[in-house]
C-alpha cells in the first residue's frame, strides 16, 4: 500500500511540475514482480503497485477512489497542488503518462493488439472517469510549464509533453 501511494504521490507533483522524465524514471523503476519474489519487473508492469493493491482487494477501482480522497484526509497535498482539483488533474496526468508508456512498450514488443487475449493491461485506466474539466486541466499544459520531449528509450517512440 505504502509503495502504490508513494508511487502515485511521486508520479503527480512530477507531471504538477512539469518533470515527466522524473515520472518517466519512475515508471521504470525495477521492483520484485510480487512480494518475495527474486524477479524484477519495470514498476508500471507491477498491478499491486500500479492499481491493484493487495490491501485494497485487488480492486483498481477501490485503489483510485482511495488516490482521489488523500487531500481530504492529508490537507498538507493542497500546499503542494494548490488544491484538490489541481492534485486529481496531475494524478490523472500521471495515470494516462504511464499508459502511454505502457501501450509504447506493448508496441516495441509488436504484440498482436487486434487480439484482446495477447494484450493485458498493467495500468488501470480509471482517469478516464473523470470530468471534463479535470481531464482538460490534466491534459493540457499548464502556465509556466515548458513543453519538452521525452523519449522512451525504443525505437521510434517520443510523446512531446
Amino acid at each position: 500500500m505504502v509503495a502504490f501511494t508513494y508511487q502515485a504521490l511521486l508520479g503527480s507533483v512530477a507531471m504538477q511540475t512539469g518533470q515527466a522524465d522524473i515520472a518517466r524514471r519512475l515508471a521504470y523503476v525495477e521492483v520484485p514482480e510480487y512480494s518475495g519474489s527474486r524477479a524484477f519487473a519495470p514498476l508500471f508492469q507491477s498491478t499491486q503497485i500500479t492499481g491493484w493493491p493487495e490491501s485494497l482487494n485487488h480492486t483498481c477501482t477501490l485503489a483510485w477512489a482511495f488516490l482521489l480522497q488523500l487531500p481530504e484526509n492529508w490537507p498538507w497535498l493542497n500546499e503542494i497542488f494548490g488544491d484538490a482539483e489541481h492534485y486529481k488533474a496531475a494524478l490523472c496526468a500521471y495515470y494516462a503518462f504511464l499508459n502511454v508508456i505502457e501501450f509504447a512498450n506493448v508496441a516495441e514488443q509488436d504484440t498482436d493488439l487486434s487480439t484482446p487475449q495477447m494484450f493485458r493491461v498493467m495500468v488501470p485506466v480509471s482517469f478516464t472517469v473523470m470530468g471534463e474539466t479535470v481531464f482538460r486541466r490534466a491534459t493540457l499544459p499548464q502556465p509556466g510549464i515548458a513543453l519538452r520531449s521525452v523519449s522512451f528509450g525504443i525505437r521510434k517512440v517520443a510523446l512531446k509533453i
